[in-house]
């Protein structure tokens, strides 16, 4: 019972006092109307009703917390209970008090009114047939699952699948190390010049940042439907720094997973990665692409710097990334330094939604902790390292990222 998403439901139509009896078993005494007697302890029995589910989710028993004296013990007081066909349909003979409950099958509400009691869900978006196994209109994600029919439930294996929502948005963290580096003043002037610079005294910043992104596409962008997945590669990050956003992430209903490597990173975006309906989608990432996704950490023209300040090695660039990952609108975030340059062109390839990147390097933390902006001047010229440039222009606010649609069309 603990545990569950919805523990159960209370009816509330009327007043219950307890009453001692002769042998001093304590019975309920039903008022139906007027208010309560005054200094008379009050306390409802039979109203709440708590569910028992299995793996898919199904409400199979129902049961009050009004119990019944039999053979000299209390028993629980069911209240109702159905087994189901593989889609939903209640197995006759097999159920007691249907009308009683009106959540059932994968835990969502009966819709009695359409084909009777118990043939017909309301999913959210669309109505479910428990007879005919299939939707009565066709998934607005159609375009992401082109080799299964429109109206398919649970790639007709609902034996171990709930219906695909098709949409995870996934943030990406990379390693922040002592701190971040940005163009606040050029670094000659810094030397030569003998200009302050100093980034502030936090060291997670890229933490802080990915995890508010994370909670914006929660709250925003999933309907309460979609999953939210926070990557975060270690790196050096202190043990108390991942479990405080550790529990702070999954107090806001995020799922937070640790990586070691970029391997890791690719291998749960292209593979290994997905969710249905809160559960790990059997067959990874193909039953579940991504909606958004969000690298927040260090970059540069060509590539996601994950690990930079602790494995050089580990780097993402644009081919690592699958466009069979993503959904055809999926919305991509780069907020590493100079990102919105080459690796901007290649994810625009692989979405057919907005990408957005800075064709700076990225400031941190000058408002505050996880707080970011582009610096004032370009990233770099072709052909020239950033750091012997020293006549890199400086460019208007709204050259300072890009933000374009994805050329991907299917």
């Amino acid at each position: 019972m603990y545990g569950e998403k919805r523990l159960g439901v209370m009816k509330e139509n009327r007043f219950l006092m307890k009453k001692p009896t002769q042998n001093g078993i304590v019975t309920p005494v039903i008022i139906t109307a007027g208010k309560p007697p005054i200094k008379t302890s009050i306390y409802t029995l039979g109203k709440k009703h708590y569910e028992s589910t299995d793996w898919l989710g199904n409400v199979r028993v129902t049961y009050t917390d009004k119990k019944s004296w039999q053979q000299n013990k209390f028993a629980l007081n069911v209240s109702s209970s159905q087994d189901y066909y593989p889609f939903g349909s209640v197995m006759e003979g097999r159920e007691y008090n249907l009308a009683a409950y009106r959540f059932g099958f994968v835990g969502h509400e009966r819709d009695n009114e359409i084909k009777g009691l118990g043939n017909s869900y309301y999913f959210g978006s669309r109505i479910f047939d428990t007879q005919l196994g299939r939707w009565l209109s066709v998934d607005v994600l159609q375009a992401r699952y082109p080799g299964y029919s429109l109206y398919h439930y649970g790639y007709c294996n609902p034996i171990i699948v709930l219906d695909p929502n098709g949409k995870e948005n996934i943030v990406v963290v990379g390693n922040q190390g002592d701190n971040p580096s940005s163009d606040k003043l050029p670094w000659y002037k810094r030397i030569f010049e003998n200009s302050e610079y100093r980034y502030g005294e936090y060291k997670r910043h890229f933490l802080e940042a990915g995890l508010n992104a994370a909670i914006e596409l929660k709250r925003n962008n999933t309907d309460n439907h979609e999953e939210t997945t926070l990557l975060v590669y270690n790196g050096n990050y202190t043990n108390k720094e991942i479990s405080y956003y550790k529990k702070r992430a999954e107090k806001a209903g995020i799922k937070f997973k640790l990586v070691n490597s970029a391997n890791d990173v690719k291998n749960y975006i292209n593979e290994s990665g997905g969710y249905i309906h809160g559960k790990k989608a059997p067959k990874g990432r193909t039953q579940d692409l991504i909606t958004d996704f969000v690298y927040v950490g260090h970059g540069n023209n060509e590539s996601l710097l994950l690990g930079h300040g602790h494995d050089e090695k580990d780097v993402l660039f644009g081919k690592d990334f699958k466009k069979e990952s993503f959904s055809l609108d999926c919305d991509v975030w780069l907020l590493g330094c100079g990102n919105g340059l080459n690796i901007f062109d290649e994810f625009k390839q692989k979405v057919g939604g907005y990408v957005f990147g800075y064709t700076t390097t990225v400031v941190w933390g000058e408002k505050g902790i996880g707080s970011f902006a582009p610096f004032n001047m370009e990233y770099m010229r072709n052909g020239i390292l950033r750091a012997i440039d020293y006549n890199r222009k400086e460019l208007k606010p709204e050259e300072r990222y890009r933000i374009e649609k994805g050329n991907r069309k299917k």
